[in-house]
């Protein structure tokens, strides 16, 4: 099979301003068909392309497009914001049944300043640190030459950390993941050029790739 992503489009673009500058229903409706061409189906084809290497990295993974890749309409029952539409998109790997909330997963995220890729938690995690602390102290040596090699790949580890947890004694990466509340590996990119081709496919299943040692370190058992 073929190739299915062909890159986004500088339309793209102009419709994510769009619904930033007009976030409203009758916006929305006006251009629902731009949306879905420009937006969705680039968004849903990169998921279907980076499916098999998300699958090889573990064949839990939920991979279908339509379960994969955003939507536009937020969710805002429980947020002081009530914009209707998202002018961001992004697609996520993730385990069927757990809450975006509760996972580590694979991501990539769009907006209307650049791109990010990277694998990590939504929101402070304590069972997942819990393990991941457990696996630092275990092998502290093995876990930092872990850390530091993403950080030499360019990747950034982010977290909020805890300000009165006393870690043992460890090395530089490892103490500082150790004190994590939750945490992503992630690369952050301002403009698009590289979103614009089809070879971007190829810079992802580079990312899945790189990451592989970290997903498995974070969600192996014990």
């Amino acid at each position: 099979m073929g190739q299915a992503f062909f890159g986004f489009s500088p339309e793209t673009l102009d419709f994510m301003l769009g619904i930033r500058l007009h976030n409203e229903q009758t916006f929305y409706a006006e251009h629902k068909a731009q949306y879905e061409r420009v937006l969705l189906e680039p968004m849903k084809a990169l998921c279907e392309d980076l499916g098999p290497a998300a699958q090889a990295l573990d064949d839990t993974l939920e991979t279908r497009p339509g379960k994969c890749a955003s939507r536009l309409r937020r969710d805002t029952r429980f947020s002081k914001d009530k914009r209707p539409f998202r002018d961001n998109a992004w697609l996520c790997f993730k385990r069927p049944g757990e809450d975006l909330s509760e996972s580590f997963a694979l991501f990539f995220e769009i907006t209307l300043d650049g791109y990010m890729y990277g694998l990590g938690s939504y929101t402070d995690n304590k069972p997942l640190m819990d393990r991941v602390r457990a696996r630092i102290a275990r092998d502290p040596a093995a876990a930092d030459a872990l850390f530091t090699a993403l950080i030499r790949r360019g990747y950034e580890l982010s977290g909020e950390s805890y300000k009165k947890m006393k870690p043992p004694e460890l090395p530089e990466a490892a103490r500082r993941v150790y004190l994590f509340k939750g945490f992503s590996a992630y690369r952050q990119f301002a403009g698009h050029q590289a979103v614009l081709d089809a070879g971007f496919v190829q810079e992802m299943r580079d990312m899945i790739a790189d990451l592989t040692p970290l997903y498995h370190f974070v969600l192996d058992p014990l």
